[in-house]
């Protein structure tokens, strides 16, 4: 066993500059500890093209800053910082009791966290703790726990910051391992690449947790030019969670991208069970949702949550599921918003693809683009549902000025509000309603058992040179058309 112990005020470096190599292995079994406890400040510093490695193979490595202490991992200006816990090693980073934890990777450093072959990685700034995880001014951050490794990073009541601000490159890998970015418990979790800076979490064939359970905040920020990725492609699972009170932001104002994608079999959830969960790409800001190629999207605001989807001025978000699955779901009371002021939305389920928007059971789903336009495209054969059965409500605005297009060339397009929902197409104050079903698609307005179907527009277009059918009872249909 090896201590390096600065306790009570003192200070520890271990320092590699200008091209040296440090390595702290407690390889075959072995124990090492870095303590930095009661105040003591402690640095592992490789600027200048130096090597750092901290490797645990079969052993534990414990990194520890508790009670207020501070502790420093460094490698900017070009130097290169291992963490390393595989084949079974256990690597824990330590920051509990209002300690404060830097990995910074600044100027073109490359900082490597790696769990993989079963391999345990745990960053833990729990208890007020603060963690930050730093590749500005093009560093680069690898977060990986590949091939069946275990990576938790965890912030219940403390702040866990992941930024590669300023052209930094940041990357959350689970290529057949688990991967948990967990703010459970009034914790904070910020992924932020602002000032284009580049932020990806992949889990190809693994999985992939990002939770705020339990009134914590989870943000994920690409503003001003940044790209943000969130990709499960090839059989993974991602799941975004914000049950139980907390709230998710997926940010990309001031002309970031952000792109959730879980094409080729992968399945994404996107999850507000009583909190709430924000999808912005305002300031033209794009927004990218695509499950192509049989995957799987869910977006899920059940049980009385909030769930926003907003491109206002002049930004653009696309629902994509060409060929495979994309469900909007706003059961047992949650409230849906998808708002396009000043810019566009596209659901578009061609070629095959399903998109369904549900707000049974007393939920309440709103399409809305004030002055922007909203398209809902089931071209080539997709199918595109939109339900408020047993007592929801449905919205499809498009006043002052909107413009709305229902579109199922070829696809086939329900409206349905059977069992006392109610289903509103509005298109007043100079905006304009298109239903169209032209070569070959149809389009079925459904309002069976007691339902409402109101469609009030002094401007509306139905192109009805192919199948329409309106179910619709003698005393639930009120129309003002005057096309």
């Amino acid at each position: 066993m090896l201590v390096l112990d600065c306790n009570r005020g003192g200070m520890l470096v271990l320092d590699c500059n200008r091209g040296g190599m440090l390595v702290l292995d407690c390889n075959r079994g072995g124990m090492l500890v870095l303590d930095c406890n009661r105040g003591g400040m402690l640095v592992l510093d490789c600027n200048r093209g130096g090597m750092l490695v901290l490797d645990s193979r079969g052993g534990m490595l414990v990194l520890d800053c508790n009670r207020r202490d501070m502790l420093v991992l460094d490698c900017n200006r070009g130097g290169m910082l291992v963490l390393d816990c595989n084949r079974g090693g256990m690597l824990v980073l330590d920051c509990n009791r209002g300690g404060m934890l830097v990995l910074d990777c600044k100027r073109g450093g490359i900082l490597v966290l790696d769990c993989n072959r079963g391999g345990m990685l745990v960053l833990d700034c729990n208890r007020g703790g603060m963690l930050v995880l730093d590749c500005n001014r093009g560093g680069m951050l690898v977060l990986d726990c590949n091939r069946g490794g275990m990576l938790v990073l965890d912030s219940r009541g403390g702040m866990l910051v992941l930024d590669c601000n300023r052209g930094g490159m940041l990357v959350l890998d689970s290529r057949g391992g688990m991967l948990v970015l967990d703010c459970n418990r009034g914790g904070m979790l910020v992924l932020d690449c602002n000032r284009g800076g580049m932020l990806v979490l992949d889990s190809r064939g693994g999985m992939l947790v990002l939770d705020c359970n339990r009134g914590g905040m989870l943000v994920l920020d690409c503003n001003r030019g940044g790209m943000l990725v969130l990709d499960c492609n090839r059989g993974g699972m991602l799941v975004l969670d914000c049950n139980r009170g907390g709230m998710l932001v997926l940010d990309c104002n001031r002309g970031g991208m952000l792109v959730l994608d879980c094409n080729r079999g992968g399945m994404l959830v996107l999850d507000s069970r009583g909190g709430m969960l924000v999808l912005d790409c305002n300031r033209g800001g794009m927004l990218v949702l695509d499950c192509n190629r049989g995957g799987m999207l869910v977006l899920d605001c059940n049980r009385g949550g909030m769930l926003v989807l907003d491109c206002n001025r002049g930004g653009m978000l696309m629902l994509a599921s060409r060929g495979g699955m994309l469900v909007l779901d706003c059961n047992r009371g949650g409230m849906l918003v998808l708002d396009s002021r000043g810019g566009m939305l596209v659901l578009d389920c061609n070629r095959g693809g399903m998109l369904v928007l549900d707000c049974n059971r007393g939920g309440m789903l709103v399409l809305d683009s004030r002055g922007g336009m909203l398209v809902l495209d089931c071209n080539r054969g997709g199918m595109l549902v939109l339900d408020c059965n047993r007592g929801g409500m449905l919205v499809l605005d498009c006043n002052r000025g909107g413009m709305l297009v229902l579109d199922s060339r070829g696809g086939m397009l329900v409206l349905d509000c059977n069992r006392g929902g109610m289903l509103v197409l509005d298109c007043n104050r100079g905006g304009m309603l298109v239903l169209d079903c032209n070569r070959g698609g149809m389009l079925v307005l459904d309002c069976n058992r007691g339902g409402m179907l109101v469609l009030d527009s002094p401007w509306m277009s139905v192109c009805a040179d192919t199948n329409m059918s309106n179910n619709v009872l003698p005393h639930s249909l009120h129309t003002n058309l005057h096309a």
